[in-house]
């Protein structure tokens, strides 16, 4: 929560007392919309559609075992320990100091071991303490969105595709997962409609910024797409 008088902070809304126990009741603590066959109606169990979001993840790396790999927005350590299970040595990192005590709890409960895992805290806008061509991937699960470059945030649909053209960057494929998500968001929707509804008469919607973006994201679901946008550094 926070008071109402501006945006929050990426930290301060992870660090909210609403985010945690939110993504604690509802997704077991992972970060990350979980996968359903298209259609879907019943989301549940909804821990194992999380954990076929990560393996999809994980396909879509096309890595060895033994790839050093970054996750750029590791939130509480779940999907990079997912990650090191299937072989990946990870080096994780997380702009919340709440966010990597979590995950190294989630580590140590895996039974992971530093040489199969690492989660400090960091900023991916800044990676300046990674050594050049040290690593073999990289990946965001829906952290990318907190990117802060307001020119890039004004592209049009498709332009990032020449971006990442313009860059360097070939073999640029998109998976669109709309409607595989669309579970999720249908039960944040409807469980937050009321209490959501009732915010907006007091004017305090804004303090909860978990409900407000699950009601409003499920009554405006065909203004947006969820993606996966894979590339290669040649």
């Amino acid at each position: 929560m926070n008071d109402g008088s501006a945006t929050p902070s990426v930290e301060q809304y992870y660090s909210s007392l609403e985010s945690r126990l939110g993504y604690w009741l509802l997704l077991g603590n992972a970060r990350h919309c979980g996968y359903w066959p298209p259609g879907t109606l019943w989301s549940f169990p909804i821990g194992r559609a999380l954990r076929t979001m990560e393996e999809k993840l994980y396909e879509r790396l096309e890595l060895p075992a033994g790839a050093k790999t970054l996750d750029a927005g590791a939130g509480s350590g779940v999907v990079a320990s997912y990650m090191a299970k299937k072989g990946l040595v990870v080096q994780g990192i997380d702009l919340t100091p709440l966010h990597v005590q979590d995950a190294q709890r989630v580590i140590k409960a895996q039974g992971l071991t530093s040489d199969q895992i690492t989660v400090r805290q960091g900023d991916y806008h800044d990676l300046s303490d990674v050594d050049n061509a040290s690593l073999d991937g990289v990946y965001t699960m829906e952290t990318f969105v907190h990117a802060d470059d307001p020119l890039k945030n004004t592209l049009k649909e498709g332009t990032y595709e020449s971006l990442l053209e313009d860059a360097g960057f070939t073999n640029i494929t998109v998976d669109d997962y709309t409607d595989n998500v669309l579970p999720l968001w249908r039960l944040s929707g409807i469980l937050g409609s009321v209490p959501y509804d009732l915010m907006r008469l007091v004017g305090q919607e804004k303090r909860f910024t978990n409900i407000m973006a699950g009601v409003e994201a499920y009554r405006h679901w065909g203004q947006g797409r969820y993606i996966s946008v894979r590339a290669v550094n040649p």
